[in-house]
């Protein structure tokens, strides 16, 4: 009776520090995911603020060249700009999320935050790589439709832009993250930092597995 009283006493002592450990790594790992997450606002903001001022200037302009002869620049800078507020409104929203991942105290609802800005910035890059034909149109005029060499250099150009940003938007998914091309795509300041903190919490499901 005495062994099994002490054995009863050493399992609630090893049971209430395998819940402290967790509570520690719990604690540990969400304030590193959390810190990694922070590192990034340096950068979202700044690409918002570079976003706004080019809608700005691609206004301007489109409002200075309302003109029959520069209808191709009007319709090509338009198109920009719809691209451009699309991503300054996901960037705003990637701020949101950001900052409730930092205000969070869920380690469920952190790893639901990270998923759903993981998502966000790959639905962003796909959408913003739909603009690029428009940058290979906005120096067409209506003189040149009756030129040869407009046909036979200018056309192409656009229509290979064009597959281009088609097939990068059916593209980009997560179910190509493994693949070489994605991770040069997606290795800057605006993803790994959310790769990282992912991996952080991934750490504490496995320490709860085992």
């Amino acid at each position: 009776m005495e062994l099994k009283s002490l054995w009863q006493a050493y399992d609630k002592k090893l049971e209430r520090t395998l819940a402290l450990n967790l509570h520690l790594v719990r604690e540990i790992q969400t304030q590193k995911a959390k810190s990694a997450i922070r590192s990034m606002r340096g950068i979202k903001v700044f690409t918002l603020l570079a976003g706004i001022l080019w809608v700005l200037v691609l206004g301007v302009l489109v409002f200075n060249s309302l003109q029959f002869e520069r209808i191709f620049l009007v319709v090509s800078a338009g198109m920009i700009m719809v691209f451009n507020i699309v991503a300054i409104a996901a960037y705003i929203r990637h701020l949101v999320l950001m900052s409730r991942i930092s205000n969070s105290e869920s380690v469920v609802q952190t790893q639901k935050q990270l998923a759903m800005l993981q998502a966000s910035t790959i639905s962003v890059t796909r959408i913003l790589f739909l603009q690029a034909p428009f940058y290979t149109t906005f120096w067409f005029t209506p003189a040149m439709l009756g030129n040869t060499w407009f046909w036979a250099v200018a056309v192409p150009v656009t229509a290979l832009f064009t597959f281009g940003a088609v097939w990068m938007y059916r593209n980009i998914t997560l179910k190509n993250a493994g693949k070489r091309w994605f991770r040069w795509l997606f290795s800057g300041k605006e993803w790994t930092p959310v790769e990282k903190a992912r991996a952080f919490l991934r750490e504490i499901d496995e320490f709860e597995r085992d």
